[in-house]
This record gives C-alpha cells, sequence and structure tokens, in this order.
C-alpha cells in the first residue's frame, strides 16, 4: 500500500492550543461510587478523624481520603484526592500537627482543612499490601511493617519493621522475617504492630508444615531499636492472628479465638472462643485501657456491627451490638471519647454492585451508637464510549453510564437541554451508542443485552426541540456485540450490526421505520463502519480469523453499495499490513473520495504501533497516506470526520494523560501543513480499555465536535464523565513550537 511516513517532528510549526470551551454533557448526581472501597484505614488529632481508603471508582486505583467530625459529619463527602494509580492499602497516623498518609513507598501529608500535599517518596522496593494495622506511634517514632517488593514467587523475601521520625524521615529499619530460601515462609504473615505505652511489639504470622501458623513477635524501645533476638513465638492457629495493646500487656486475636500476651512476650494465656465474625481488616480499638474488637454478629435477619472488651487474660466479653447494619468492620480510630468506625457494606450504582464504607460514632465510655450510620464518600456516576451528532443549532451526545445509555441535548454554547440526561436504556451491558442526525430528528442506536445469546439491536429517536420520541426500532439478534454503525444518506440512515459474526445492515427512513429486511454484508466479520460520498455508501469491517489460541484482526475489507442498498462491487480488501493485528478504524467522506484511518499493533513486542491514513478512489485505496507511530499500547480508537472542507484525524495519545490529538488531512490522506493540529484536554483514565478510551467525533458545519471521557475532580468524586469541545478551521493563538512525535 503506498504510503508516505510522517514523524510528526514536522518542519512547519502549529499552535498546540486546548479548545476553548468545555462542557458537560449532564448535570451531576451523586449517589452509590462505582467500582469498590476497600482498605480503609482511620486515625485522630485528637478531636476529629481521617479515613484514607483505596477506592476503584476511576476505572483504576486512586488513593482517597475524607475528614470526619467527633459529630460524625462528613467534611469532604466527594473524598480528598491523594493518589491516582496503583493505589495500595493505605496506613493513617496523626503526628501531632497533620496526618501522616503511608502507601508503597510514599508518604502523603493531610492537613487539618483537608489540603494535601504531593506523594513524597521515602522507601524503595516496598510492598504495602497488608492486612490490618501495620503502623503505629509513641509520640516521639513511628514503626511501621512492610515488605520488599515480591519476587518470583509473589510473596516477599524480607519483613521489614522502619522506624521514622514523626515527619516521616527514615532512622533505622530491622529485618524481623526472611524467607531462607522457602518460596511459601512470606505467603500469609499478616503483620500488625501496636505500642504499650512507649514500647512496640511487632507481630506476624509464619505457615508451618502441619497447616499452623505460628505468631511471632518482637519488641521495639522506644526509640525504635530491637528488645528481642531471637524473635518470640507467642502462639499458634490456623488462623491469621493480630496483636493489640491491652492493659499491661497485649492481646492477640484471631477469626474465633483470642489470648493473652504479657508485656514483656515471656507470658501467654490459654486461648478462648470470641464470638464476634470477623473479616479482612476487623478493628482493635484502645478503650479504657483495654482493647475492644469491633465485628459482626447476626441479630435477627441482619449482621450488625458488634463490639466486645478483651479482660487482662485476653478473652473476650459477650458482645454488645451497635445497630448498624454491616458486612464487617473495616477501620476504627478512637480521639479518647468517641470512636469512628468504618463498616463495609454491599450498594448498587446503577446495576453495578459495588463495595462501600459507611461511617458511624460510637461513645468510648459506652461504646453505645451516638450517629446514624451514613455513607463516608458519595460519587457521580462513571460515563463513557461517547458519541455525538449535530443538528445545526446543537448536538446530541450519548454514552453509556453504569450500563446504561443516556442522551443528552446540547445548544450550540454548551448549554444542556436534558439535566441528567434522557435514559434510553437500562440494561446489564448495553453497547456502545453511535448517533447521527438524519435531517430532522437525531438517531441513536446501540446494542440491548437480554441474556446469553439473546440480544438485540435499539434505535431511539430525539428531537432536538421536544426531546425523546415514543418512536423506537427493535431488532432481534443472537449475539450483537458492543459495535454497530450509522450513516446518514439522502433520504434515509444506514444501520449496519452484527448478529453472530454476520453482519447485516438495513435502512430507516424518515417515518422512523426499518424500510428493509436484514441485508448480509459479510460473515466473520467484527467493528461495522459505515460513510455515505453523496451517491453510495460504504460499508466497512475488520475480518476475522480463528486460530487455534487467539482470534485475528488480519485485514479491513469493506465494499459499496447504492442509495437504494444494491450492491455495487464485491467485497474489497481495504488494508493489509503483514504480522500485524488491525486494531480499529475509522471511515469519511470528503466528497468523490472516502479516507480511512486505522490502528495495527504488531504481533511481536518490538514493534511499534502505528495509525494509518489512506485515500480510497471507489474502495480501492490510492496513493499518499500517511503513518504515525505511536507509544506501545497506545493508537487507540483512530477517528476520521469531514468538517467543511477539511477532513480531521483524531486519537488518544499513548501518555498518561491520555490526550486527544487532531491532526488535518488532506484529500490523499496526507498531514496538512496549511492547518493547525490540535489538543483537546487531557482524558486521563490510565487504563487501555474501550470503554474508556473510545470517544466521538462529529461535525457541525466547519466546525468540528469532540465527545470524551474525562477524569472529572471533587465536583463529581473523581470519576470519568462525558465532556464535549468544539473547534473551526480558524487558527487559535498560542504557543508555536515543532511538533514533537507523539
Amino acid at each position: 500500500m503506498p504510503r508516505r511516513s510522517v514523524q510528526l517532528a514536522l518542519a512547519f510549526l502549529v499552535a498546540f492550543a486546548a479548545v476553548a470551551a468545555e462542557f458537560p454533557v449532564s448535570d451531576i448526581v451523586l449517589g452509590t461510587p462505582p467500582g469498590s472501597a476497600a482498605y480503609p484505614s482511620a486515625a485522630s488529632d485528637g478531636d476529629g478523624f481521617l479515613v484514607a481508603w483505596s477506592d476503584g471508582r476511576g476505572v483504576e486505583s486512586q488513593l482517597l481520603a475524607a475528614r470526619i467530625t467527633r459529630g460524625g459529619q462528613i467534611l469532604d463527602p466527594t473524598g480528598i484526592l491523594l493518589e491516582r494509580g496503583n493505589a495500595g492499602r493505605p496506613q493513617v497516623i496523626w503526628n501531632g500537627q497533620r496526618y501522616l498518609v503511608f502507601t508503597g513507598g510514599k508518604v502523603i501529608e493531610v492537613n487539618r482543612d483537608g489540603t494535601a500535599g504531593a506523594p513524597r517518596a521515602f522507601l524503595d522496593n516496598t510492598s504495602f499490601f497488608f492486612p490490618g494495622t501495620t503502623i503505629a506511634t509513641n509520640g516521639s517514632r513511628i514503626v511501621l511493617v512492610y515488605g520488599d517488593v515480591p519476587g518470583a514467587s509473589g510473596f516477599p523475601d524480607r519483613l521489614h519493621a522502619g522506624v521514622f521520625t514523626m515527619d516521616a524521615t527514615p532512622v533505622g529499619e530491622t529485618v524481623v522475617e526472611q524467607a531462607f530460601g522457602d518460596l511459601h515462609r512470606m505467603s500469609r504473615l499478616a503483620p500488625s504492630v501496636a505500642v504499650n505505652g512507649s514500647q512496640f511489639a511487632v507481630a506476624w504470622n509464619l505457615p508451618s508444615p502441619d497447616g499452623q501458623f505460628e505468631l511471632k513477635a518482637v519488641r521495639l524501645a522506644s526509640n525504635g531499636s530491637v528488645m528481642d533476638a531471637p524473635a518470640r513465638a507467642i502462639g499458634s492457629s490456623v488462623f491469621d492472628t493480630a496483636i493489640a495493646a491491652n492493659g499491661a500487656g497485649y492481646v492477640a486475636v484471631n477469626t474465633f479465638y483470642s489470648w493473652g500476651v504479657s508485656g514483656d512476650l515471656g507470658t501467654v494465656t490459654a486461648p478462648a472462643e470470641h464470638s464476634l465474625a470477623l473479616g479482612d481488616g476487623a478493628v482493635v480499638v484502645q478503650r479504657s485501657g483495654h482493647a475492644t474488637l469491633l465485628g459482626t454478629q447476626q441479630e435477627g435477619e441482619n449482621v450488625v456491627l458488634s463490639a466486645s472488651d478483651f479482660d487482662d487474660q485476653g478473652h473476650g466479653a459477650a458482645p454488645k451490638a451497635l445497630a448498624v447494619a454491616t458486612e464487617g468492620a473495616l477501620a476504627a480510630a478512637s480521639n479518647g471519647s468517641e470512636i469512628a468506625v468504618m463498616g463495609l457494606v454491599y450498594e448498587t450504582a446503577g446495576d453495578v454492585p459495588a463495595a462501600g464504607i459507611v461511617s458511624t460514632i460510637v461513645s468510648a465510655s459506652t461504646m453505645q451508637r451516638l450517629t446514624e450510620a451514613v455513607p463516608l464518600t458519595r460519587s457521580a456516576s462513571r460515563q463513557s464510549t461517547p458519541a455525538i451528532a449535530a443538528s445545526g443549532s446543537g448536538m446530541l451526545a450519548a454514552w453509556l453510564e453504569s450500563g446504561d445509555v443516556y442522551a443528552g441535548r446540547l445548544l450550540s454554547n454548551g448549554t444542556r437541554l436534558d439535566g441528567r440526561g434522557i435514559l434510553l436504556s437500562s440494561g446489564e451491558r448495553d453497547g456502545f451508542p453511535s448517533v447521527v442526525f438524519d435531517g430532522q430528528r437525531y438517531v441513536v442506536a446501540f446494542t440491548h443485552y437480554k441474556g446469553f445469546r439473546d440480544t438485540e439491536v435499539v434505535v431511539r429517536f430525539v428531537s432536538p426541540q421536544s426531546g425523546l420520541l415514543p418512536n423506537e426500532i427493535r431488532i432481534p439478534s443472537a449475539d450483537a456485540g458492543y459495535e454497530l454503525a450509522l450513516a446518514k444518506g439522502n433520504d434515509a440512515v444506514l444501520l449496519v450490526w452484527m448478529d453472530d459474526m454476520r453482519m447485516l445492515a438495513s435502512r430507516i427512513n424518515g417515518a422512523m421505520q426499518a424500510i428493509d429486511p436484514p441485508v448480509e454484508i459479510a460473515t466473520d466479520a467484527a467493528s461495522p463502519a459505515a460513510s455515505w460520498n453523496g451517491t453510495e455508501f460504504l460499508i466497512a469491517w475488520r475480518t476475522v480469523d480463528f486460530g487455534s489460541e487467539d482470534v485475528f484482526y488480519r485485514a479491513i475489507s469493506g465494499m459499496r453499495m447504492s442509495a437504494s442498498m444494491t450492491p455495487i462491487d464485491t467485497e474489497r480488501v481495504l488494508a493489509q499490513v503483514p504480522d500485524r493485528q488491525h486494531v480499529s478504524f475509522s471511515i469519511a467522506s470528503n466528497g468523490p473520495l472516502w479516507l480511512m484511518a486505522f490502528a495495527t499493533r504488531s504481533l511481536f513486542p518490538t514493534g511499534p504501533d502505528e495509525i494509518r491514513a489512506v485515500a480510497l478512489n471507489g474502495g480501492i485505496p490510492v496513493g499518499g497516506g500517511a503513518t504515525f507511530n505511536t507509544i506501545a499500547g497506545a493508537g487507540f480508537f483512530p477517528q476520521l470526520v469531514t468538517a467543511g472542507s477539511r477532513t480531521w484525524l483524531a486519537w488518544k495519545e499513548g501518555t498518561s494523560e491520555r490526550a486527544l490529538r487532531v491532526v488535518p488531512l488532506t484529500s490523499a490522506g496526507q498531514v496538512d501543513p496549511s492547518a493547525v493540529q490540535r489538543f483537546a484536554a487531557p482524558t486521563p483514565v490510565g487504563v487501555e480499555s474501550q470503554w474508556q478510551e473510545r470517544f466521538g467525533l462529529a461535525a457541525n458545519g466547519s466546525q468540528v465536535l469532540l465527545a470524551y471521557p474525562r477524569f472529572a475532580g471533587i465536583e463529581a468524586g473523581y470519576v470519568p464523565r462525558v465532556y464535549v469541545s468544539s473547534f473551526g478551521e480558524t487558527p487559535v493563538a498560542g504557543k508555536r513550537r515543532s511538533a514533537k512525535s507523539p
């Protein structure tokens, strides 16, 4: 295929400018966050509390925090964003001036007013992903237990007790356990740390050949120096066991039993059974000089939060129900008079199950609940896979949200006409929407999953003036997949969809009816696309080869059809690059010709990803074209649109910001040096996912419309939300410099 390589280190200068205006497509409605919240850790400054946790609402893991008053008020209802990406299990401590949140080899400072500093690295090659409480302070030193980065076995080779000043400066470190060549020795460490007086006790579990876990411990002096060598064995169990300060000594607690340990670790009492159910992260808090276990028990038909005090022998009293429905206690902290308790609950965000956290305040003296249980955090739902079309006076965006399909009308100035959005379909996992304007109304099509091998293609209609119309089309399909295509012809809209690897097509007339029975276009096909050049349609798809272990998309094929659905030619190969997967593509007409852009990925690890543009005459590739090398794993869903006299190519860059790059093309598919290249707003979702990487591209006369999911801030609760922006052919003022290779 003839082409010219373009390295985007172009000789001409281009202006890099974000689009001038950006508008959300719907109002923000806060509710149950999507994804799961997990691993909370809490601390108190002597008055209020701070809770930090790992949260999956933004697709990738995030570290969030929230302040809670002693009266139970959540001061940060959508959270404080501390870190994005690879957020693990945090550990929170109050250092006398501010909160310190330890996670991985970093620490983040959070002030009483909720402002947070940037993550500060203080350790290398460490793993913090242990359950329970692995941090404690005696007021002059902080001890944190961590492992080194897991090796080939998946477990750390060494367990460390790190000693830090109150501002998290490392001052010492002790290896308290190591693998000694046994790959599974470190598989169930479950370390814990407690402070009794000014001394620290660090405990951890080790598996033995008979299936028992030996609980070992060492004491550290007030300055963090080791007091016991070798480590003491203070009990065994078939369950992971943690240690907590209790009276003059300690208590060891596991799923069913507890026992007392003297302050010098030399005396261990007999285990006694306790009656609280403990989940991951069951908590023990100090109360009246003794430890109190927080877990759950059955009360009628409900599982409720309950508490049990320990005596000097480390044996629990009868549990006291706190009348808070929860599946488990995950974190707690005391300010001396009140205890903030975090409990796990399972909720639903739309049709998406989620693990959430509720917060309640109990009295430290009576263990009576003082406040109702309230959600620790709220969030808007995350939005994805937008499509967009314009009517001249405005536009319609359609998107997926919690498995449902929504649409919303916007005026050209960004004014939203449908508030939260119009619900077009509610389902477990509806497909990616497609939308066009047929001259009178918007046509929105998507696939709707009803059950195994039971899907349907749904077409809805939205009036620019009056909103959703009652008309709809539903076409049964065994397996319609997620993708379909719409193209506006002269007097009908072409609909192309899948049914069990068969590609079918039909037309929709101005009366909002399907004109044709389904016409088979191709077999062993995927990813339909369609475009109209004024006299004929071009329908294209990825051809599928089924290998012994994988699916190979070896080429992009297509055929032309007349306005009346008569084939003009047979199937033709439009693009085929040897030794490459053809990942995604787009077609658009610029008059008599079509332009096609497609992304390919090397079958070999060393090859770069590419985006190629090529011109098609009558469905046959012609000379010219351009190739853009992209970062490996990038080249996300290139799209084309013709706006006025110019065709634009857009794709998401492979950087962590996922900015949209928009490049003007000539009629031959080459980069047009007379027009400005542009970067739209970053869309940092951080994972390679077709749900989050897809974006919408359309034209409104000479204006280019972009719809994309972007990471929203505190107002939405740190989730991807869909925004729309636009630009015209007129160059915008901006900093001018040479373009760089993406």
